[in-house]
């Protein structure tokens, strides 16, 4: 359902994470440093990683909405895919970066229990980081946008991440002091898990991969089910960004017209929006019509 404030809702994403992600990452950091708390600073160099990552959602959706030019025809969505694969890439680094940080860390030596302060310190990045990936999550999922998408995944990622710095700080609080240094190696792996399925979004997208097979199938039942259409040849679909694009082969009633077809575009259009329930841009093209007597 749309609502008046989801305009200014998706446009706040880009620095509604970047502002929230810099906020965290200095909280984190200096509390994890003042505190003792390996994971809180492993999790601080998760939330720095979120911050150049915002840059690129912020990026990548202003040249994405770009429209079509003399050398962009199609318009530059696919920007968007790119953009997941920097986000990708970036998140890659970023758990290698907290795995060094935390065997390092674990291999000096002596590891004493964080102060206690840390513990809100961890509850307070998990709340921020669950109010950011709703927002871009609902924001990603009304636009039908791969990178506001990835953002979110990746926002989850830092809750999980907060959730195990929390684990291992209590753990060292009750004398498991091993729990500190091991909480950062599973954050990064939790990282790593979000960093592959986001790099495989943006694969798809850029590979030109189309819906899901029960979407399309759903689509063909639609237009089958049109007055005035015989038969369906193919259904092919596939996303430029946040629009999604539908080719159709068909046979159709030799009576009709023009405008019969463009009235049936409108239709199959509005047909594709339910079935996927997306809100972003939906182009409906007959890549060919064959037309015969009934």
């Amino acid at each position: 359902m749309t609502y008046p404030e989801c305009e200014r809702c998706i446009k706040a994403v880009g620095p509604v994470n970047f502002w929230g992600n810099l906020a965290l990452t200095i909280f984190k950091l200096v509390f994890g440093l003042v505190c003792g708390s390996i994971a809180l600073v492993a999790d601080a160099i998760h939330s720095l990683g979120d911050v150049a990552i915002s840059i690129v959602l912020v990026m990548s959706l202003r040249i994405s909405g770009k429209d079509a030019d003399e050398d962009h025809h199609f318009g530059h969505g696919k920007i968007e895919f790119i953009g997941t694969a920097i986000i990708g890439v970036s998140m890659l680094l970023v758990a290698l970066l907290i795995v060094w940080y935390s065997v390092r860390a674990a291999l000096q030596g002596v590891i004493e229990a964080p102060d206690r302060i840390a513990i809100l310190v961890a509850i307070v990045s998990i709340g921020g980081n669950y109010l950011m990936y709703r927002h871009s999550l609902c924001a990603g999922i009304h636009v039908n946008s791969s990178v506001m998408i990835a953002n979110a995944y990746e926002n989850r990622a830092d809750v999980l991440s907060s959730v195990a710095a929390l684990v291992g700080i209590v753990g060292a609080q009750l004398g498991w002091l091993l729990l500190d240094p091991l909480a950062a190696i599973i954050i990064s792996a939790l990282i790593l898990h979000s960093a592959l399925k986001t790099l495989l979004e943006a694969a798809r997208g850029l590979g030109d991969c189309g819906l899901e097979p029960k979407v399309t199938r759903a689509i063909r039942t639609a237009v089958a089910g049109i007055d005035g259409i015989i038969g369906v040849h193919s259904v092919k679909t596939r996303r430029i960004g946040q629009q999604v694009e539908v080719g159709l082969r068909v046979n159709v009633d030799a009576a009709n017209t023009v405008e019969w077809t463009r009235e049936r575009t409108r239709t199959i259009t509005a047909a594709v929006r339910e079935i996927t329930g997306l809100g972003g841009p939906v182009k409906v093209g007959f890549q060919g019509v064959e037309t015969q007597k009934t």
